[in-house]
């Protein structure tokens, strides 16, 4: 993967005195030397990532380019637990989870819930074919929780319940 990085702050040491603007300056890929405006975060010639360091208008549409590189190379989107890796296997894309905002909503409701529900919620999902916005929306449901909880928390064993929530600690939670 070409990843082309810029420095906003040595472009307008070279062009000071020019006239333009900082926010209409551009510069040339490293690699095939077509011009890329701080709009751009993949080059127009050669399809090069392109990361612009210092620029307010490249941070503002793609975020801190520190995070944007580690997306890129997806080691902050990995899956880190058993149900990660599941979820992902449905939802994500090549091993990893598709967006940032996917992982953080996911690890949310993977702390609150526990991994049986979530499994319970995650078979349902993968055999309607329901979006993820619709999956996280049925961990979510309360009801199908006490209906869950109601029918399984009984036969459930304690390595399966999440990790320090015992089973009357559930049912104080839930009423």
């Amino acid at each position: 993967m070409e990843i082309s990085q810029h420095n906003l702050d040595r472009i307008l040491f070279c062009m000071e005195g020019v006239g333009w603007k900082k926010h209409e300056l551009t510069d040339q890929c490293q690699y095939c030397q077509e011009t890329v405006s701080q709009r751009d975060n993949i080059c127009p010639g050669c399809s090069a990532h392109v990361i612009w360091l210092e620029s307010p208008t490249w941070k503002r549409l793609y975020g801190k380019p520190s995070e944007y590189l580690l997306v890129l190379t997806g080691d902050k989107l990995k899956g880190k637990t058993p149900l990660q890796v599941t979820v992902i296997s449905a939802y994500g894309s090549n091993g990893r989870f598709r967006t940032k905002t996917q992982q953080a909503e996911f690890l949310r409701v993977e702390k609150k819930y526990p991994d049986a529900f979530i499994k319970h919620v995650l078979e349902w999902a993968v055999n309607k074919r329901v979006p993820w916005r619709s999956f996280i929306g049925g961990i979510k449901n309360e009801s199908w929780l006490e209906r869950w909880t109601e029918e399984e928390i009984g036969g459930l064993s304690d390595e399966e319940q999440r990790p320090g929530i015992s089973s009357e600690e559930l049912s104080r939670m839930l009423s």
